[in-house]
């Protein structure tokens, strides 16, 4: 997300002295990556980042006092399930305060877990640049919802196609290296299903082994490991 030297000037372009400042907030595990996006907003004169944090559970306590317009959350390595929760339990709170995604792993089977947890944007970072980031925040601001749609996310992910729902979720449960009964009573199937998902998985793909296309997927950030289940934050 490179700018050129007179990206100011643009982004600044067609700005009503009258605009009224947007807040946003930056959360993510990476600081490298939070300092990206925040470096970039802060070149915005109608964009006010307020704050940044590692974690939500950092950001839940001071999202009352910060009262930011927008949330934009770097979505890396870490488990997704708690940031989508949070999103949801946010957005049903706040109604005024809207959630957006920046993902810089190309697991695009998280877009439609964003969509049905009301978060209002879901980018994958590659793939825009300053000025098309910025555009997405105001968006998000003023009600849109933005995500990839099925071209562009075959396009991100090779994968995207190949994969069933259920083969996603088998994956992400061998992630937390649980055996096939642990992950069959996670998923409420038989260990026949389970069984019968990872040959269909290894017939798709041509790997022999299945934690070999499992760590291949996680590396080249196809498929965002599951984690461990995380607590409930207090707000």
């Amino acid at each position: 997300m490179e700018a050129n030297h007179n990206v100011a000037e643009v982004l600044a372009a067609g700005i009503s002295p009258h605009s009224p400042r947007l807040r946003a907030v930056v959360v993510g595990a990476q600081r490298l990556l939070r300092d990206l996006l925040a470096n970039a907003l802060k070149q915005v004169p109608d964009i006010e980042t307020a704050a940044q944090f590692e974690s939500i559970e950092e950001l839940a306590p001071q999202l009352e006092k910060l009262k930011p317009d927008v949330v934009l959350a770097c979505l890396s390595t870490r488990e997704p399930e708690a940031l989508f929760d949070f999103a949801r339990r946010t957005v049903s709170a706040r109604s005024e305060c809207k959630f957006m995604i920046v993902s810089f792993l190309h697991d695009t089977s998280l877009v439609s877990k964003a969509m049905e947890a009301g978060v209002s944007g879901f980018l994958f970072a590659e793939h825009i640049g300053l000025p098309g980031l910025v555009a997405a925040v105001r968006a998000t601001r003023s009600g849109y919802r933005l995500f990839p749609d099925e071209d562009s996310c075959s396009r991100i992910n090779p994968w995207h196609a190949l994969f069933t729902h259920r083969e996603i979720d088998v994956l992400r449960l061998m992630s937390r290296n649980l055996e096939r009964e642990e992950i069959a009573r996670e998923m409420s199937v038989s260990v026949g299903t389970v069984k019968n998902v990872i040959s269909a998985l290894l017939v798709k793909t041509g790997f022999k082994n299945i934690h070999r296309l499992l760590t291949h997927l996680l590396a080249s950030g196809v498929l965002v490991s599951a984690g461990e289940s995380a607590p409930q934050d207090e707000r």
